[in-house]
């Protein structure tokens, strides 16, 4: 079985097809860059995905243990997810 090698666009060895095929993406769609001019990489979609499975309601401890992380860090990195999610729990019964 003979190995590939995966390039680029330009030609290229891809240091893998995963990281090409963001990066690529993210270009096309002119979001490399983040809102502080920060060039985006692969792990930014960690954050992304923790915020919305929170927002879905996944267990805090479900997701710790999928990520690998502890429930601590979730909550000190995520915790002002459930505070939004749970907004309008708060506000009932509010007037004005």
């Amino acid at each position: 079985m003979e190995d590939r090698v995966f390039t680029t666009v330009n030609g290229k060895p891809a240091k893998s097809l995963y990281v090409s095929l963001i990066a690529d993406l993210l270009d096309k769609a002119n979001l490399r860059e983040g809102t502080q001019g920060v060039p985006r990489s692969t792990y930014c979609f960690r954050h992304t995905y923790a915020t919305l499975r929170l927002q879905d309601g996944v267990d805090v401890y479900f997701l710790a243990e999928q990520m690998g992380t502890s429930v601590q860090m979730i909550e000190q990195h995520y915790g002002h997810v459930n505070t939004v999610k749970h907004a309008d729990r708060v506000l009932q019964g509010m007037t004005g």
